[in-house]
């Protein structure tokens, strides 16, 4: 059964997860009617299976934790349980609460949501399959593609067993594993391991690379990967699984291979942590003869693929699989379809992963500039010589300033460290506003703070370190 909605949109988004509920928002703003498609829940991946429940998790991993280790602040505490359940039911209110809010969000803006899922038809109409197979079509003057992204699966043998699972299923588990691989030593590798080694499992991580965290500055991934190993947590670089197969016991034998060498490991579960793949296929693409290859579509700096009135955006656009650039490509494409001349700047885009410690970046690591042969200095600061670090009992980790010698530009922040996340916006700006060494050094910060972590090793690039050790 097919049916028509009788208005003509002058915006039509498919996928309500950041960027497309973001470009929904900035649109009506702009005067615009508005149709947003959902085949799942608004919100997206992101608050409903991923960076919001995982940071619930986090903080929640982290207090149990630090409850547990309470008596070195003198607080006698025994006997520290959790309710799995609670847990849940807790993890759950925090995304129903955000979603009600958004839904009020897209209320406010007279946002129709139409739920179910669609794919392009042609240039002017989104074809939506509800969950009952009827079809509806809708028009509109422009499109935004926001259609996101789904887990990527490695091709593994017995992937598919029960006990393997994904990070939307380790969000709902029932029980805590005693023991768990996780096949991935990325952003979400990580963050899982940090949340499992916390509640008690024993974590073993699993990364191709010769470096956890494959992106990050070397020497930031090293001091994580030191202080993974004071938390016991394994870990295999430079290896792949090579099989993962059932014990008669229920439990699974992962095998792992590096060069020439071989392990296998019993553990309870697996998780996979291995990427995500935009969600491009089957939604009409191909048929329009949008231009794209490798699942990355071609857009210019405008968001707009090479038919004029076709935006794609977030985690389907294939270039940044953030929620935070999702938000901006979805402003920038809403606000050109609705005949502002924006255009997207990827410049300077922080990276920041959530594990205790916290690590943040943004701009150049060292390996970078030196495939870019340039000359540099690099200043450092560890947080142990921090007061509010020390009185906190939160020393692990450093801030790492890299500039260029020539100039004193600012070339890359890295930090490791607690609340790294919200420090690094600092130096986002001083990126942006192409800052030197020297305005960072300059500029007075409060204290006792995290940040001033930050001015001392501006400061060190020249060694004048106040507090340095």
């Amino acid at each position: 059964m097919q049916n028509n909605v009788d208005e003509i949109f002058d915006v039509v988004i498919v996928g309500g997860g950041p960027g497309g509920y973001s470009a929904a928002i900035r649109a009506a703003q702009l005067g615009g009617k508005i149709a947003l498609v959902e085949g799942k829940n608004l919100g997206g991946v992101c608050l409903n299976e991923g960076c919001i429940p995982t940071k619930f998790l986090l903080h929640f991993s982290d207090l149990y934790k630090e409850i547990q280790h309470s008596n070195k602040f003198g607080l006698d505490i025994k006997n520290i349980t959790f309710s799995q359940q609670i847990l849940l039911d807790k993890k759950n209110l925090v995304i129903n609460r955000l979603v009600k809010g958004l839904t009020l969000i897209l209320n406010k803006y007279s946002i129709k949501v139409i739920s179910g899922e669609g794919a392009l038809l042609n240039a002017n109409t989104v074809e939506v399959l509800d969950d009952q197979g009827n079809a509806i079509l809708i028009k509109g003057n422009n499109i935004i593609i926001a259609t996101g992204s789904t887990i990527s699966k490695p091709p593994i043998p017995g992937i598919d067993l029960s006990g393997v699972i994904t990070s939307e299923d380790a969000l709902d588990l029932n029980n805590i594993p005693k023991s768990l691989v996780i096949v991935g030593g990325g952003p979400e590798g990580v963050e899982f391991a940090d949340i499992f080694s916390n509640l008690g499992s024993k974590v073993t991580v699993i990364e191709m690379l010769p470096q956890l965290l494959p992106s990050q500055d070397s020497e930031i991934a090293l001091e994580l990967e030191t202080i993974f190993k004071k938390k016991n947590i394994q870990i295999y670089k430079n290896s792949k699984v090579s099989s993962i197969s059932a014990n008669s016991d229920n439990s699974l034998l992962v095998n792992i291979q590096n060069d020439n060498e071989k392990n296998d490991i019993s553990c309870d579960l697996v998780l996979l942590a291995t990427g995500r793949k935009p969600n491009t296929y089957d939604i009409g693409l191909e048929e329009l003869g949008i231009k794209f290859s490798n699942s990355i579509i071609e857009t210019n700096d405008c968001m707009m693929t090479n038919i004029p009135n076709i935006y794609v955006i977030g985690d389907a656009a294939g270039k940044y699989l953030y929620a935070y650039t999702a938000f901006y490509e979805g402003e920038i494409a809403a606000e050109h379809a609705m005949g502002k001349n924006s255009k997207i700047n990827y410049q300077h885009i922080p990276s920041t992963i959530f594990t205790n410690p916290e690590l943040a970046s943004v701009g150049l690591t060292e390996e970078q500039t030196k495939q870019l042969k340039l000359e540099i200095k690099i200043g450092r600061f560890p947080f142990r010589a921090s007061g509010k670090a020390i009185s906190l009992g939160k020393t692990d980790g450093f801030v790492k300033i890299i500039v260029d010698k020539n100039n004193d530009k600012i070339l890359g922040v890295h930090i490791i460290g607690h609340n790294a996340a919200e420090i690094i916006h600092e130096a986002v700006i001083c990126l942006n506003l192409q800052a030197t060494v020297k305005d960072l050094a300059n500029t007075i910060h409060s204290h006792p703070t995290f940040a001033e972590a930050l001015r001392e090793a501006a400061l060190d690039v020249d060694n004048l370190s106040i507090h340095k050790m």
